[in-house]
């Protein structure tokens, strides 16, 4: 793959085992692939230690590196954002219908979440790390969200990541829910409910003037003027469908509610009636009344 002119390769220039400068252009010059796959072994991922004179970068980040110059629409990113005490498998169901459709899905595990390290972390980590995947992906032909991945999808995109449609799957549309939801599980007293959201303030989001309202996804929602499919279930014993009528309602006619009945909080992201209407949502545009009920199967 090229290297460019960097000191750190400069072992690389005369390696005869290494693409010259503008090699890897001209042989993927007229190609006709629509999309690739990478299947990661040591080999591919790079793994092992850095050698000086050549450059810290496996060769599957060489290789999209080279195919985004030379075709850039040809990955079409759409990002997986989980949730709360999830991880990047939840969106397992998705999968195979993005690829069939020609776009690249992006997950991850967010810190302190699935094989990612950390034991503890943010709504705030949530969108430093789709900030992070939006740096190196560009803008995505999509947003699949779920629970506080949402949340942190519609903080990121207020902060300039970039999409063209947005999809958020049980999430909550006022952020003091997910505190009174809390309280009212552990059957806190008031006092005591003072004393820790005084403590949510000053220490998990010292820099946040109204958290409250700014971690809301009603708050200041002309920001995103992309089409936004919500998902919620009837039945979810986490958060209402109220809090999904609401982030629907504050978006007007870019929105459109589909209900479930039955699949609760993480039986959603499985549900075939489910997985299809976000995937036409995401592949085709959406005509229709504001609210679309979906099957419970």
């Amino acid at each position: 793959m090229p290297v460019g002119d960097s000191e750190s390769a400069r072992a690389e220039r005369v390696d005869p085992y290494c693409l010259e400068e503008g090699e890897a252009d001209r042989l993927l010059a007229g190609h006709p692939w629509k999309r690739f796959a990478l299947f990661e072994d040591s080999v591919a991922e790079g793994l092992g230690d850095p050698v000086p004179g050549y450059l810290d970068q496996s060769w599957a980040d060489r290789l999209a590196t080279a195919l985004k110059r030379h075709a850039p629409g040809m990955t079409r990113p759409v990002l997986l954002a989980h949730g709360w005490q999830s991880r990047g498998t939840c969106f397992e169901h998705f999968v195979p219908g993005l690829l069939k459709a020609g776009y690249s899905p992006v997950a991850y595990d967010a810190p302190g979440h699935g094989d990612a390290a950390g034991a503890t972390t943010t709504v705030l980590a949530f969108r430093e790390v789709i900030q992070h995947l939006a740096d190196e992906h560009g803008a995505f032909e999509a947003v699949i969200s779920h629970s506080v991945g949402a949340l942190a999808s519609v903080l990121a995109l207020r902060s300039g990541v970039r999409t063209r449609r947005l999809v958020t799957i049980r999430q909550v549309g006022e952020f003091t829910h997910l505190f009174d939801e809390f309280c009212g599980r552990l059957a806190l007293r008031r006092r005591v409910r003072g004393e820790l959201r005084t403590r949510v303030e000053q220490r998990l989001f010292p820099r946040e003037q109204d958290l409250w309202r700014d971690f809301s996804t009603t708050y200041a929602s002309g920001r995103i003027t992309v089409p936004v499919l919500v998902v919620h279930d009837g039945q979810d014993r986490v958060v209402g469908v109220d809090q999904a009528r609401r982030t629907a309602e504050v978006f007007g006619d870019q929105a459109h509610l589909v209900t479930t009945r039955g699949l609760g909080h993480r039986r959603i992201l499985s549900g075939p009636a489910v997985v299809e209407s976000i995937l036409d949502f995401v592949t085709a545009a959406q005509d229709g009344p504001a609210e679309v009920p979906a099957a419970s199967r």
